[in-house]
């Protein structure tokens, strides 16, 4: 299967349809899809090691595997078999804003260990070296983001 592009294309007016909920397990296989509540995107990655969000396609590079250890768990990408870390982006007044979401070799280090949290409207992955949430936005970008149990910040 082709890559899927660089950068996420621009997005369509109006609502955005909703997203195919996977409940499959997460171990082994396939694994997963995760889907943000608020834009019904799906989480994605490509061999270059960048980390969005597409609409939801069933694609290999939507697909995730969790394993849990080392007092968190990893999202690695069951095509890339990269994992999902994070780095917080301080400002020099230390105001945190947007950290960086990417995808590696997976380490088993803190940047690369996740908790989560889940309720009836998703599950909430709050990075163990920042503290930030996965969060991401209608443009596509994915990032981590003081944590708010706002929909953006949500997957289903």
């Amino acid at each position: 299967m082709a890559n899927p592009p660089v950068a996420p294309p621009p997005r369509a007016a109006g609502p955005a349809p909703a997203a195919p909920r996977n409940t499959a397990t997460a171990q082994g296989g396939l694994g997963r899809t995760f889907a943000d509540i608020a834009t019904h995107s799906c989480l994605d990655s490509n061999a270059q090691g960048q980390v969005y969000t597409l609409g939801c396609n069933g694609g290999d590079y939507q697909h995730w595997v969790y394993a849990a250890g080392n007092g968190g768990v990893q999202l690695r990408n069951a095509q890339t078999n990269n994992c999902v870390g994070s780095r917080a982006n301080p400002a020099p007044d230390g105001t945190r804003y947007q950290g960086t979401v990417y995808a590696t070799g997976c380490d088993g280090g803190a940047a690369q260990l996740w908790t989560t949290s889940s309720d009836s409207s998703g599950m909430t992955f709050r990075n163990v070296s920042t503290g930030e949430c996965l969060d991401s936005n209608s443009d596509g970008r994915v990032y981590t983001q003081g944590c708010n149990n706002g929909d953006y910040q949500r997957w289903g």
